[in-house]
């Protein structure tokens, strides 16, 4: 569907149409902005618990720039979360992107990536009808070897999107989208969190995880309607380009811009004055939406 999505907007770039785009709902997903995050440490009253927001050494594949990192040892529970406004009945899209760089086989050890109607607080888990994508290792081997995580939640970690206690016929969905039922509350939260219980005597590797480009898109939303322009009034450039790209407008305002990948997940988004980093983009071809002042120009784009 993103492909046949980021089609359209090609055609409309040519067409010079109205278009409408999909709300995105999470503030500072690409978890650089602590300000948007609230963090909550639960740890035992001896162990290691650390979260940072903004980590600059690593993230996961897909991601880039800053990344969330959340480390624990011993008994613990360490989460951010953020609220979110929900439409029952509309479509969401609910994505993010994690990495392991702590010991292969972390025994006892959880990550999830929850839309809960529950405010997180001490001691908080999935709930009745949450949405989730969960991963643990209290299993023995293979399960508690978390080396391969590297990359989307669903895909390239091999999670499962589940809806807790849900029945059984749609407690586990194959897709980032659902629809969030009619008889839904519309307040909800996203929530980010890494775990681990170790009992007393039974020794285990500390726990390091990376979470970077959370996104909950409500594609229902069309309430964004803004003009796309063919006459170029934005330019990026150097294009191909290995480092540093540039953009160019005709006018002194800031610039929105959001990247996506070819299969229309998003990978970078942020707003510039004139250039931005495009090191942590891999090579390939990318679609780059650039926003200013209400118009919204689509570029190709070339990572090489």
């Amino acid at each position: 569907m993103k492909k046949q999505l980021l089609l359209f907007l090609a055609i409309c770039l040519l067409a010079g149409r109205n278009v409408s785009f999909a709300q995105e709902l999470v503030v500072d997903g690409n978890m650089e902005n602590e300000a948007s995050w609230t963090v909550i440490l639960d740890p035992g009253a001896s162990d290691l618990s650390d979260v940072l927001l903004n980590y600059q050494s690593d993230y996961p594949e897909g991601g880039g720039d800053g990344s969330l990192y959340i480390k624990g040892y011993g008994q613990t529970n360490s989460y951010v979360y953020q609220k979110v406004t929900l439409v029952p009945g509309h479509k969401y899209s609910f994505s993010g992107l994690v990495k392991s760089i702590g010991a292969d086989e972390v025994t006892n050890a959880w990550i999830e990536l929850i839309l809960s109607k529950t405010e997180p607080a001490a001691g908080f888990g999935a709930g009745d009808k949450d949405y989730i994508y969960s991963k643990n290792s209290w299993m023995a081997a293979p399960y508690n070897d978390f080396s391969s995580i590297d990359g989307d939640f669903m895909n390239t970690a091999e999670f499962q999107w589940k809806k807790a206690k849900d029945d059984a016929s749609d407690s586990i969905l194959t897709s980032h989208e659902f629809v969030l039922p009619e008889d839904s509350p519309e307040e909800w939260f996203v929530v980010v969190k890494a775990g681990c219980w170790n009992t007393a005597g039974d020794p285990m590797p500390t726990f390091e995880f990376l979470f970077d480009n959370i996104s909950l898109v409500d594609i229902n939303n069309s309430t964004g309607v803004a003009q796309v322009s063919n006459k170029n009034m934005m330019a990026v450039y150097p294009n191909p380009s290995n480092g540093i790209i540039n953009i160019k407008s005709n006018s002194n305002s800031p610039v929105n811009f959001d990247i996506y990948n070819v299969s229309g997940l998003l990978v970078k988004s942020g707003i510039t004055g004139n250039q931005f980093d495009a090191i942590s983009l891999k090579r390939g071809v990318y679609m780059i939406k650039l926003e200013s002042n209400s118009l919204i120009e689509l570029h190709r784009l070339v990572v090489e």
